[in-house]
């Protein structure tokens, strides 16, 4: 009995010290994935408000600002003016540089003729080659952006003025950032695109999502500038949209298709692109919420194709499974063989995890359905479907303590693979585990750094 008591403590005592450990390293990577992703932002050689998806030039070459990027990664930067860099100059500056820079890209020439140009030179102007185009998820998370960043500026300083000549000008022909954003997605939202990975062509979740959201919160600001016509038109193209968001799911296989009016070789229809979605499209209205349980049954359908597919995760007990974009993919970083596991994907994992039990927390009950059954069963063996568990209770604290510690198994997994220094690429070799893809990838820090908000209880969107 002794023996077993000893034997109890010495595990509890591992467990805690392997958790401080995790989390200083947390810690530390999350200061290291802010330095390098803001090297990445109006770096020497570009123009000011450029941001580079990677300093990478060549196998692959991604020195280019991709819309969708910048935007994610200028969100980042938006929550930390909003938070702890408050009235911070550089920051200040930088996105204002941004705003110029987006405007300026706007009104550029480009190959589609439309604000879905997927991405630019480092000078600022349009890259005219072959490409996947439009893509229109990049306009709406920008203006997700801004718009925050607007709020903001006017709360520290007052200047309305800079806001409504910059951001939100709603004469013609003069629109400003905001409002273009705003009118090319209430307008376009119907018609299909390329997706966030520039592959395939069709209505996408991810890029519903993120336009829906785009337009509720662009409703709200354009009433609170007194534009209130736009405000009107903007809501009734979101309800529309979350219309056509319902007719993603697929009650035969148990999951959110990712596209839909596709020639796609998706097959699985399984893609992390529906966990993103989430992650950056929710309105917070209750409508494809982190604990929606649609969402969760893809989530867990994803995580187990992913686990048997990648033989870094064989047979491995102490590190979550590496996530890839979807079970098809063929792009192994450079060309085209074997598709590897993504970075900025197992972050979103451990970001979902994170957000949905701090959404449950609010909620202070766990609805038990058919389609969020296997997924919670992870974390509590017992659950049955139909079942409610109430906040206090064993089995809501259970599975709350398991969503956040599998959120850290995923991050653990990112530790187990980073480079030495911390740095982060694009993607792991499948087999190896190493970094491969392009080098230092400004999304990879962005998801990584949103993912330990998330985890300390205050996500960045």
């Amino acid at each position: 009995m002794v023996s077993i008591k000893f034997s109890l403590i010495a595990v509890c005592l591992a467990a805690a010290t392997t958790n401080a450990q995790l989390a200083s390293w947390i810690t530390n990577e999350t200061s290291i994935a802010y330095t390098k992703m803001y090297a990445n932002i109006q770096p020497s050689g570009t123009v000011s408000g450029c941001v580079i998806a990677s300093p990478s030039k060549s196998n692959p070459d991604y020195y280019y600002h991709w819309v969708r990027d910048a935007a994610m990664t200028m969100k980042v930067v938006v929550n930390q003016y909003n938070t702890t860099r408050a009235g911070d100059s550089t920051l200040v500056s930088m996105l204002k540089n941004f705003v110029t820079f987006s405007r300026t890209g706007q009104t550029e020439y480009t190959r589609c003729g439309c604000l879905g140009e997927p991405k630019f030179h480092v000078d600022g102007t349009s890259y005219t080659g072959d490409w996947g185009r439009p893509q229109n998820d990049g306009p709406a998370i920008r203006a997700t952006a801004l718009i925050k960043f607007a709020y903001s500026y006017i709360a520290q300083t007052g200047d309305v003025a800079y806001v409504k000549s910059k951001l939100y000008d709603s004469a013609l022909p003069t629109y400003s950032v905001i409002k273009a954003d705003l009118e090319y997605v209430a307008h376009n939202w119907q018609s299909t695109c390329f997706d966030l990975w520039e592959e395939v062509t069709g209505l996408h979740f991810f890029t519903l999502m993120v336009q829906r959201r785009a337009l509720i919160e662009g409703a709200a600001f354009a009433n609170y500038l007194g534009d209130t016509g736009a405000g009107t038109s903007y809501l009734q193209q979101a309800a529309s949209i979350l219309t056509s968001l319902n007719t993603f799911w697929d009650s035969s296989n148990g999951l959110i298709q990712t596209s839909l009016s596709s020639s796609s070789s998706k097959t699985s229809g399984l893609d992390t692109a529906q966990i993103l979605g989430v992650l950056h499209g929710y309105a917070n209205d209750g409508q494809f919420s982190p604990n929606n349980d649609k969402l969760l049954a893809t989530t867990y359908l994803l995580k187990q194709r992913f686990q048997n597919l990648y033989p870094i995760n064989y047979n491995n007990p102490t590190y979550a499974t590496a996530i890839g974009r979807y079970p098809e993919d063929v792009y192994n970083g450079v060309g085209t063989s074997q598709g590897n596991p993504w970075i900025l994907c197992t972050a979103a994992f451990a970001e979902l995890y994170y957000k949905a039990a701090i959404t449950y927390n609010q909620d202070g009950k766990i609805y038990v359905t058919s389609n969020n059954l296997n997924f919670l069963k992870q974390f509590y063996s017992s659950a049955t479907s139909g079942a409610i568990y109430s906040s206090g209770s064993t089995e809501f604290t259970t599975i709350i303590n398991g969503l956040n510690a599998g959120g850290d198994a995923f991050l653990n997994t990112i530790k187990w693979h980073a480079n030495t220094d911390g740095s982060l690429g694009e993607e792991w070799d499948r087999t190896r585990g190493y970094n491969t893809g392009a080098a230092d990838l400004t999304w990879s820090y962005a998801s990584f750094i949103t993912a330990s908000l998330a985890r300390a209880g205050t996500p960045a969107f």
